[in-house]
C-alpha cells in the first residue's frame, strides 16, 4: 500500500480492517508516502497489537510525528514477539522524544534492519540511539542520514562498530554533521569491519571534500572504496 495517498481516513480504514480480521498471520504491512499523520498514530498501534507475527513495518514518509513514533515503537516493543526483519520510520518526524522511544525499540527487540534517516533528530536523541546500537548486536542495517547525530556521536558510533561483537552491513550515515573528526573515526572503524568482512556498504556526504582526502591519507584500497557510497549533493540525493 505504499504511495496511495490514503491520509488518515484512508490509513483508519485499513487499520479498522485489520483490527476485525484474524491477524496473526499478517507478516508485512508497507504505507509508505500515504500521508499518515499523528492523528491515526494511536489506531496503528491499536492495529498492531494484536499482530505478533509482523516482521515488516513500513511507515516511511509518513508525519506521525514524535508521539506517533513512540506509539508505534512502543507497542511493537511489548515482550512475546518474534524479532523484527524492518522498521521504516524515515521522515516521520520523530525528533529526540522519537528517538528516546526508537532507541528504547533497538534495545528491547531483535529488528535487523532499522531505517531512521530525516527525522529531526538531534544530539540528545542521536546520544539514545547510538548508545542503543552498542546494546544491539542484531542490526544489520541502520540509517541515519540526514540528522544532526554530531561529531561526539559520531566517534561514540565508530568505536561500537569497531568492536567485535558488532555486524552492521549497511550503514547510511549521510549529512550527519560529523565534521573531519567523525568521518576519520567513522572510516577507520569500516577499515577494522571490512577486515571481517563484515560491512557491505557506508553512506557519507564528501562534505568540503574531506571524506576523499581522509581515504586517501588512509591508502584505502578500490576493492574498500567500492563500498562507500559518498554522496557529493544533498540536493540530487
Amino acid at each position: 500500500m505504499n504511495n496511495n495517498d490514503t491520509g488518515d481516513i484512508g490509513a483508519d480504514v485499513v487499520l479498522g480492517c485489520i483490527l476485525a480480521a484474524p491477524r496473526a498471520s499478517l507478516v508485512e504491512l508497507r504505507m509508505k508516502s500515504n500521508g499518515i499523520t499523528s492523528a491515526s498514530a494511536p489506531s496503528l498501534a491499536k492495529a498492531l497489537l494484536g499482530v505478533t507475527a509482523i516482521s515488516i513495518l513500513d511507515l516511511r514518509d509518513n508525519p506521525i510525528g514524535p508521539a506517533g513514533v513512540a506509539n508505534v515503537v512502543n507497542m511493537l516493543a511489548t515482550p512475546g514477539r518474534p524479532p523484527m526483519e524492518m522498521l521504516g520510520l524515515t521522515g516521520c518526524y520523530a525528533g529526540n522524544e522519537g528517538a528516546k522511544a526508537l532507541a528504547g525499540f533497538m534495545v528491547r527487540t531483535g529488528c535487523r534492519r532499522v531505517l531512521a534517516g530525516s527525522n529531526d533528530i538531534g544530539a540528545t536523541g542521536a546520544r539514545a540511539i547510538v548508545r542503543a546500537v552498542g546494546l544491539s548486536p542484531q542490526i544489520r542495517a541502520l540509517d541515519l542520514s540526514h540528522n544532526s547525530l554530531g561529531t561526539k556521536c559520531a566517534i561514540c558510533l565508530a568505536r561500537m562498530l569497531a568492536g567485535p561483537g558488532f555486524a552492521i552491513e549497511d550503514l547510511n550515515l549521510e549529512d550527519i554533521s560529523m565534521g573531519e573528526e567523525g568521518a576519520k573515526h567513522i572510516l577507520a572503524a569500516f577499515r577494522k569491519a571490512g577486515c571481517r568482512g563484515k560491512m557491505r556498504r557506508l553512506v557519507l556526504q564528501n562534505e568540503d571534500g574531506y571524506v576523499e582526502s581522509i581515504m586517501t591519507r588512509m591508502k584505502f584500497t578500490a576493492e574498500e572504496k567500492e563500498v562507500i557510497s559518498i554522496e557529493r549533493d544533498y540536493w540530487n540525493y
